[in-house]
């Protein structure tokens, strides 16, 4: 039996939902058929236990009330199908998950139908295991205060709500954002200056040199490694490395790799353009970029990462430079139409054109 866990159960239904977790379904079917006006969620509940308790026609009486509130809850009509299927009546159980799964389709509903499909004999539906075949989805039931702790109360549920107001502004920031529609700023509209020419050259871009310059742009790496220009030197090794350089060049090119020193945000040698990063992103892998720009399309992920576009040197009428996916550790407090400076380590381009930068340090611009 598989039970998902979702919201939070308040008064006689938190006992009936404890009961049931504990496995004491006697007690949660006494104070359930109690309960006044039942909701969908409790008829449901209630015709579970009294279906793991044997009593299957009673189960089906309130399963078939529950469909009558809820639908299009497959569960609800995962658990009929079982009834029938306890009984053998096989045929039963079919139709009504065929015509469930016509108005709306679920992955429970055509999981027990596929297992149904697999008895070789529908004599032996009576015999088939199936508890596991059952999903239920049931509030959490919040455990009451010891009654030592009830004058604190307040306080509790105060700092409860903090703490829920805390985990929960993230996702209240992308809604206000996504229904704040002068916020938006350009956002997904726009669109990159040159881009059918930038995928063109990408197409056909290719590195091919004669020996000369091989041997030239080997004493450049060791130029930019001895100068501490971390762009340039990476940039110099990705681009023989994808070269027609001979194996024993770039095997030398892999140990210079090691050499080559740490970035600095405070210090960055050379920023390449959006289109020369676009037409070949794989010479710019890993190398540290600042570019100024738009925020569009924040999004908060929780508290664990913000992501947006950045709108490089949005030139109006939707129209820009190039853009950029930022993406920062933790809670970021951006909104849509900022004018910030990111640096941070180029990390690849997305299919639509956008090239992946890991933010280390950003700065609104005035």
């Amino acid at each position: 039996m598989k039970i998902i866990k979702k919201g939070f159960a308040s008064g006689r239904q938190r006992d009936a939902v404890r009961y049931f977790t504990e496995g004491n379904l006697k007690d949660a079917v006494a104070v359930l058929e109690d309960m006044q006006g039942k909701s969908a969620a409790d008829l449901k509940l209630l015709g579970c236990c009294l279906f793991l308790n044997a009593q299957t026609r009673e189960a089906r009486s309130y399963l078939e009330e529950a469909e009558s509130y809820a639908s299009a809850d497959p569960e609800i009509h995962n658990l009929l199908a079982l009834t029938y299927l306890s009984e053998g009546n096989v045929q039963s159980a079919i139709s009504l998950i065929l015509e469930a799964e016509e108005l709306h389709p679920s992955p429970l509903l055509n999981s027990t139908l596929k297992k149904i499909q697999g008895l070789k004999d529908p004599s032996f539906a009576k015999t088939m295991p199936l508890k596991p075949m059952l999903q239920i989805t049931i509030p959490n039931a919040a455990p009451s205060l010891p009654a030592g702790l009830q004058k604190y109360a307040l306080f509790f549920y105060a700092g409860a709500a903090v703490l829920a107001l805390y985990l929960l502004y993230p996702n209240m920031r992308n809604a206000v954002t996504s229904m704040n529609i002068r916020d938006r700023a350009p956002a997904s509209s726009a669109s990159i200056r040159d881009i059918d020419s930038i995928v063109d050259a990408r197409g056909s871009f290719s590195i091919v040199y004669d020996q000369n310059v091989i041997v030239r742009k080997f004493d450049d790496l060791k130029n930019a490694i001895n100068n501490r220009q971390y762009n340039r030197a990476r940039i110099i090794a990705n681009e023989i490395l994808a070269s027609n350089a001979s194996e024993a060049v770039k095997e030398r090119v892999f140990i210079l790799e090691g050499f080559i020193a740490e970035p600095s945000i405070d210090n960055i040698d050379y920023v390449p353009r959006y289109a020369e990063i676009a037409v070949a992103p794989f010479l710019y892998e890993d190398i540290t970029i600042r570019w100024s720009g738009t925020v569009a399309n924040v999004n908060h992920q929780g508290r664990k990462a913000t992501t947006f576009d950045l709108l490089i040197n949005y030139l109006g009428q939707g129209l820009v430079e190039g853009i950029a996916l930022v993406e920062l550790d933790g809670f970021q407090e951006y909104n849509n139409g900022d004018k910030v400076t990111v640096s941070g380590r180029m990390s690849g381009i997305t299919a639509d054109n956008r090239i992946i930068l890991t933010g280390e340090r950003i700065f609104k611009n005035q």
